[in-house]
């Protein structure tokens, strides 16, 4: 399996849903898969499958201890802290704007 699959799946199974198209074993058009990997909630659904929160920034040093889903979110909006979800996303178009291609993206954020 692919890293593309492997993320396309874990979106899947975290609830994610699109009107431009299901994964299947088959060839997804470019156009079809770009509009998939720049929609945030594909990300919040990754996230979901992978168990992500608030843990990677400041280098992983700024973890919020807290086991309550809304104080951790409201004490994330307070210190800045963007949620695991979207730093993804923005390493994987850092990714692609660095010329890599979107498998390749996303295998090394995959690591």
């Amino acid at each position: 399996m692919t890293a593309t699959e492997r993320w396309i799946k874990d979106a899947i199974d975290g609830g994610y849903k699109t009107d431009v198209i299901w994964y299947t074993d088959k060839y997804i058009e470019k156009d079809a898969l770009a509009s998939i990997l720049l929609d945030p909630t594909f990300w919040q659904a990754v996230g979901k499958t992978r168990g992500w929160e608030y843990k990677l920034n400041g280098g992983g040093k700024m973890i919020i201890d807290n086991y309550n889903p809304k104080e951790r979110k409201e004490i994330a909006k307070e210190w800045g802290i963007k949620p695991d979800w979207q730093v993804y996303w923005y390493t994987f178009i850092d990714h692609l704007a660095d010329g890599l291609t979107i498998e390749e993206a996303l295998s090394v954020i995959e690591k």
